[in-house]
């Protein structure tokens, strides 16, 4: 796979355009040529000899390429999880990113009648058997939410990278049929891998999470569910570590990526996976070059 740099200009495949300068062969004429006709050949000959000379010099003149393209930049530089993110906003243009036909979610155009109510006097509580695998335990749900990190507002506690993308034509997610992309860059508790992550989805694959949910002491809904969640490899990418992630022995566009100590997750709809392949390399070529 190659991988590479955004350039300004470039042809459908993400490199320059060929361009060939060539004219149709002429019938032999028996006729003297006229003075005019020789002049205007001759500006013609011109023209075409300095477009050609612009040509060259364009394409000897180095460019970067898509970053889809570009080698897989050199592993080992120093970890991005122990610096403030603005370091990687101001490095990487993620509003650039975003899957053909799709915008940022707008909550202003969302449906406020989505039938959807919060009772702040509803309590949830979640046990499971094995102990430890209720989704707040998932390491990968505390570590986006920085709920393993400390309180420091310059860090990622309270400065999330992420996006969540919608068709154009409905930026609210009103449709019923409407299906979106996400992205979210997080330090991992492990600079090194994601182990971690893996190893807790091994020990609670199958584990029953019963949630009772109460108001003003009463219990008013019980739910158990069990756990099939697994890892499988993820697209190829330069990322230092990745993985894919199953749901009933099921791959899903769901997507991690270890970079430079920053935990890159990209989901998708199940039918544009390719989509969601390409903006995960995307990011994570991103984050190799900040």
């Amino acid at each position: 796979m190659q991988h590479g740099r955004t350039a300004a200009v470039t042809g459908p495949n993400g490199m320059p355009d060929q361009w060939s300068y060539s004219a149709p062969p002429s019938a032999a004429s028996t006729r003297k040529l006229s003075r005019r006709t020789i002049v205007l050949g001759g500006v013609g000959i011109g023209v075409v000899v300095v477009l050609v000379a612009a040509l060259v010099a364009w394409l000897a003149w180095p460019h970067s390429a898509p970053i889809e393209h570009a080698d897989a930049p050199e592993k080992g530089r120093p970890l991005l999880s122990d610096k403030p993110p603005t370091m990687i906003l101001n490095a990487i243009d993620f509003d650039s990113l975003y899957p053909p036909g799709y915008t940022e979610f707008d909550y202003t155009k969302m449906n406020k009648d989505s039938g959807y109510t919060y009772d702040p006097d509803r309590d949830y509580k979640s046990t499971s058997e094995p102990p430890d695998c209720t989704a707040s335990d998932d390491p990968l749900y505390a570590a986006e939410l920085g709920l393993d990190t400390d309180d420091d507002p310059e860090r990622y506690q309270d400065s999330k990278i992420s996006r969540l993308m919608y068709p154009v034509d409905d930026p609210g997610g009103n449709k019923e049929d409407s299906k979106s992309f996400s992205l979210a860059v997080f330090p991992s508790k492990d600079p090194t891998s994601l182990d971690f992550a893996r190893q807790w989805y091994e020990r609670c694959k199958g584990a029953k999470v019963t949630t009772v949910v109460s108001k003003h002491g009463q219990v008013i809904e019980t739910e158990v569910i069990t756990i099939d969640f697994g890892t499988v490899a993820a697209p190829e990418s330069a990322a230092d570590d990745s993985f894919a992630m199953t749901k009933d022995g099921k791959e899903r566009c769901n997507y991690y990526g270890l970079v430079r100590g920053m935990i890159v997750n990209v989901t998708c709809p199940p039918d544009q996976k390719d989509a969601g392949a390409q903006l995960f390399r995307k990011v994570v070529i991103g984050l190799q070059e900040v």
